[in-house]
């Protein structure tokens, strides 16, 4: 309802939005390793997320210090670890996984006509470099394959223009 009331009177309107969301590209279940940080350290960590912000999901570390998390899960530690830096208990008040790309875009389209709304999964730059230098390695827990980083920001953009005659 908030957005339909604000664009209610405008003929024409522009909306954009750029968000972290879940991990684009990665399975449900991964295996995870930070450079320099030990698995059961990692598995604490990643607890204490998941009891803090409501995560499903089993963590545990296991051999070579990995650990196994749902996607989701390992995406936020990631998010909070490497945001360590002094912005921890800010980066803990909210689930950045937690929004939906889709069903923001299902809203606008509601409120804007079909076909006005386009997604784009996206890293910001600091994130890139954050994941480069701390993570070690990301694996599908089932096929055991290497996962390259994950999409973990969406873009949205959306608009309505009404040619007036």
């Amino acid at each position: 309802m908030f957005l339909g009331n604000l664009f209610k009177g405008w003929n024409n309107v522009f909306f954009f939005c750029r968000e972290p969301c879940g991990p684009q590209g990665w399975p449900n279940v991964v295996q995870l390793r930070l450079k320099g940080v030990k698995g059961d350290t990692l598995a604490a960590m990643a607890r204490h997320i998941k009891a803090h912000l409501d995560f499903e999901g089993d963590v545990h570390s296991i051999v070579d210090d990995l650990v196994e998390m749902p996607s989701a899960l390992a995406l936020e530690t990631l998010f909070k670890v490497l945001y360590l830096d002094g912005t921890f208990s800010y980066e803990m008040g909210e689930r950045l996984t937690a929004f939906d790309p889709e069903k923001v875009a299902r809203i606008l389209e509601h409120y804007l006509g079909a076909n006005s709304v386009q997604i784009d999964y996206t890293v910001s730059g600091h994130f890139k470099q954050e994941y480069q230098h701390f993570v070690d390695l990301v694996v599908n827990a089932e096929t055991h394959q290497p996962l390259r980083m994950p999409n973990s920001f969406a873009r949205i953009t959306a608009g309505r223009r009404v040619q007036e005659a």
